[in-house]
C-alpha cells in the first residue's frame, strides 16, 4: 500500500479518541474497500508491466469463465478465498488499530473465523447462514452510516439495506440455492474485476510508478436539480422489488408446503408395544362420500429396533356396521419424501384415484383401507426409506393398530380421541397388501415379513406396481443417468441409510461441499416444495450429477441396499406389474427383477403395461385387472 493510500486508511489512523458505533460501521466499510482484493490488484497496476496486467486479467476471466460451468466448485473456491481475505482484513485492523471496541470486535471475528474453518472440516453447512448473516451486516453498516449523505446516498443505502435484508430472510430457507448462487456471483465478480483491470490498462494506468491521481468527492450543494434524487429512488424501488419479489416468492412457495399440526405431537416416553392404537383424529383431505376417514397414531418397531411413533390413515364404507366385516387392503404409498409433512395423511390426496390404483372399484365393493405414511415422527432424518423390515413394521402394525379400532370411535365426530377403547376387530380376518413405486418394495417385504414379526395377521397376497424391489441396482442406475434430476431421490437414500445403520455415514458418499445441497434435498416433499429442488438442480447444471461418490457394490452403503431387496421365496400369491416406459425403475431392471421372481415363485402374476410410465401404471384402470395385456405367469 502507498504512503498516500496508508494516510487515507482509517485503521491505519492514530484517533485522538475512541470511536462509537456509527463511526466503526463507516471505518468498516472505508477499510474493507482500501483493504479489498480488487482494490489491491488496482493498486498494484502502476507497478506492474503491461504484459504482466495483461496475465492477470487473462487468468481472471478464464477462473470466472471456468467456475461459472461449476457454481459448486465455485463456492468451495469462493469460501476458501473470503476466509484469506477475511483473515489478511481482520488481521490488519488489529495490527494497526488501538481502538478498545475496535480490537475487541476483530477478536470477535477471528474466533468466529476459526468456528467457521473448524467446523467447515467435513461441510460447508454453515456457509448459507455466514453468507445470510454478511447481508443482515451489510444493511446495518449501510444504515448506521447515513450521516452527512446526501438525500440520494440515503435513498441508495436505505433500499440496499432493506434488499439485503429481504434477501438474506429468504435466504435462510432455501440453503441450496443461496450456495450455488453464491457460486455465481463469485464467478460472475472474477469476470467483472477483469474487465475492470482491462479497463485500467487500456487507459494507460499501467506500469506508470505512481498511483492515479483519485477524483475528490464532490461537496453537496444547494441546488433545485433534482435529478439525483429521481435516480435514486427509480433504482431504490427497483433494488426493493427485488427483495420483494424473492420474499413474496419464499412465503408463497412455504404456504403451499404440508403443514403437521399437533395431532402428531406425542409423548414417546413409555410407549407400549407395537402395534398399539394411541390416537385417531379427524383426516382434512378429500374423502369419497361413501368412505370415513381417520388419522391415527400407533406404536411400530423403529430403525434402531426402537419402539417408535408412526402415523397413518384409515377409512371404512361411510354406512358399515359391525356385521359387515369389510375386507383390509393395506395401501404403500408412493415416494413422498422423508420429512413428517411429507406424510401422505398430513396432505390432502392421500385417498383418490390418482394415488391408489382400482381406488374407485375397490371403495365401492366395501373394502377398508388402512393406509401408513412410512414416516418417523419421534425424530427427524429417521423415515426408513427403502428399509425392507422396518417399513414392513410399519405397515403390519399399522393393520393390527386398524384392527382393534370401535365402530363408535371411528365414527366419533370429536376431532381427536386419545387412547381409544379396543374392540372386537372391524374387519375381515384377509388382508391384502397393495403398493407403488417405494410402497411396491414396502408391500414386497411386508409379505415377507408378516409371518415372522404378526404371525397373527393372514397376509391373503400382496400386488407391486413399479417396485423398487431391489435399493441398491435401483441406486446404480440413478447414478448412471448422470441426470441432476435424481439428485432428490439419491438425497432420500443417503440419508435415510445413514440414519438407520451406524456404520453408514453420509459424508462418505457425499461430495465436500455439497452437504447444504443435499440436506436441503432431503428435507423436500415430492409436492410442491420439490420446486426449489429443481431450481436448484438448474442452476447447478451439470455438477447436480455429481453430488455423491462411492456408493458401489463393495461400500457399506452398497452392501446394506443390497441386503434390502425384496428377493426370495413368498409365501403369498405375488402380482408384479410395471410399464415400458417407466422412466424411475427402468425397464431393464423390471425384467431382471421380474425374471428372479418367477424362478422362486413360480406362481406369481407378472403384468407389463405397454407404453405406461412409472405413474402411469398406478392410474390404469387395468393395473390390477386379473387378465391384462401382457400378463404372464411365472
Amino acid at each position: 500500500m502507498s504512503p498516500s493510500a496508508r494516510s487515507r486508511n482509517p485503521a491505519t489512523q492514530a484517533p485522538n479518541h475512541n470511536p462509537g458505533i456509527r463511526e466503526l460501521a463507516q471505518q468498516y466499510f472505508d477499510t474493507r474497500a482500501l483493504l479489498s482484493p480488487a482494490h489491491r490488484i488496482f493498486s498494484a497496476l502502476p507497478h506492474t508491466s503491461a504484459l504482466v496486467a495483461w496475465g492477470i486479467t487473462a487468468v481472471l476471466f478464464i477462473a470466472g469463465g471456468l467456475l461459472l460451468l461449476k457454481p459448486l466448485t465455485a463456492v468451495l473456491v469462493a469460501f476458501y478465498f473470503w476466509i484469506a481475505a477475511t483473515a489478511w482484513l481482520l488481521f490488519t485492523v488489529l495490527r494497526t488499530t488501538k481502538h478498545r471496541l475496535a480490537r475487541t470486535l476483530v477478536i470477535v471475528g477471528f474466533v468466529a473465523l476459526a468456528a467457521i474453518v473448524v467446523g467447515s472440516a467435513y461441510t460447508l453447512n454453515t456457509l448459507p447462514a455466514v453468507g445470510a448473516s454478511l447481508l443482515f451486516v451489510g444493511a446495518l453498516a449501510r444504515i448506521m452510516t447515513l450521516k452527512k449523505k446526501t438525500p440520494a446516498q440515503k435513498i441508495l443505502r436505505l433500499s440496499v439495506a432493506a434488499m439485503y435484508v429481504l434477501v438474506g430472510a429468504s435466504s435462510m430457507f432455501w440453503p441450496d440455492i443461496t450456495l450455488v448462487v453464491m457460486g455465481y456471483i463469485f464467478a460472475l465478480w472474477l469476470i467483472i474485476t477483469s474487465f475492470r483491470v482491462s479497463s485500467r490498462i487500456l487507459k494507460g494506468e499501467v506500469a506508470t510508478g505512481h498511483q492515479p491521481a483519485e477524483a475528490t468527492p464532490s461537496t453537496p450543494h444547494n441546488s433545485k436539480n433534482i435529478a439525483p434524487l429521481i435516480g435514486a429512488f427509480a433504482v431504490g424501488l427497483s433494488l426493493i422489488f427485488v427483495g420483494m419479489t424473492v420474499a413474496g416468492a419464499t412465503m408463497w412457495l412455504r404456504s403451499t408446503f404440508n403443514q403437521v399440526d399437533s395431532f402428531y405431537s406425542y409423548d414417546t416416553t413409555n410407549l407400549p408395544e407395537p402395534g398399539t392404537l394411541l390416537r385417531i383424529g379427524a383426516y382434512n383431505g378429500n374423502v369419497p362420500e361413501n368412505l370415513l376417514a381417520k388419522r391415527m397414531l400407533y406404536t411400530t418397531t423403529g430403525t434402531s429396533g426402537q419402539t417408535t411413533v408412526a402415523s397413518g390413515i384409515i377409512a371404512i364404507p361411510a354406512d358399515m356396521t359391525e356385521a359387515d366385516k369389510p375386507h383390509m387392503l393395506l395401501w404403500e404409498h408412493s415416494t413422498t419424501g422423508l420429512a413428517p409433512a411429507c406424510s401422505p395423511s398430513a396432505g390432502s390426496t392421500a385417498l383418490s384415484a390418482q394415488n391408489i390404483p382400482a381406488f374407485v372399484d375397490v371403495y365401492k365393493e366395501n373394502w377398508g383401507f388402512v393406509a401408513p405414511d412410512l414416516t418417523s415422527f419421534e425424530q427427524t432424518r429417521a423415515t426408513p426409506f427403502l428399509i425392507g423390515e422396518t417399513q414392513a413394521a410399519y405397515s403390519l402394525d399399522a393393520a393390527r393398530a386398524a384392527r382393534t379400532l370401535t365402530l363408535a370411535d371411528i365414527t366419533s365426530t370429536e376431532d381427536t380421541i386419545d387412547a381409544p377403547a379396543q374392540g372386537s376387530d372391524l374387519f375381515s380376518p384377509e388382508t391384502v397388501v397393495w403398493g407403488h413405486s417405494q410402497g411396491g418394495h414396502a408391500a414386497l417385504w411386508t409379505a415377507k415379513h408378516a409371518s415372522s414379526y404378526a404371525p397373527e395377521l393372514t397376509i391373503s397376497g400382496v400386488a407391486a406396481l413399479a417396485p423398487i424391489a431391489e435399493p441398491f441396482e435401483f441406486t446404480q442406475s440413478l447414478i448412471d443417468t448422470k441426470q441432476s434430476s435424481v439428485a432428490m431421490m439419491l438425497s432420500y437414500i443417503v440419508d435415510s441409510y445413514s440414519s438407520a445403520y451406524d456404520d453408514v455415514t453420509e459424508q462418505d458418499y457425499v461430495r465436500f461441499g455439497a452437504s447444504p445441497i443435499v440436506n436441503s434435498l432431503d428435507s423436500r416433499c415430492t409436492d410442491s416444495s420439490s420446486l426449489a429442488s429443481a431450481m436448484s438442480m438448474i442452476l447447478l447444471g451439470a455438477e447436480g450429477t455429481n453430488l455423491y461418490s462411492g456408493i458401489d457394490e463393495s461400500s457399506t452403503l452398497g452392501q446394506r441396499l443390497t441386503q434390502n431387496a425384496a428377493v426370495g421365496t413368498f409365501d403369498v400369491p405375488v402380482f408384479y406389474g410395471w410399464g415400458t416406459q417407466d422412466e424411475v425403475v427402468t425397464p431393464q431392471l423390471h425384467e431382471k427383477y421380474g425374471e428372479q421372481l418367477c424362478t422362486a415363485n413360480p406362481t406369481a402374476t407378472i403384468n407389463t403395461y405397454v407404453d405406461d410410465t412409472h405413474l402411469d401404471v398406478l392410474r390404469n384402470p387395468q393395473a390390477l385387472a386379473t387378465s391384462p395385456h401382457g400378463a404372464k405367469t411365472g
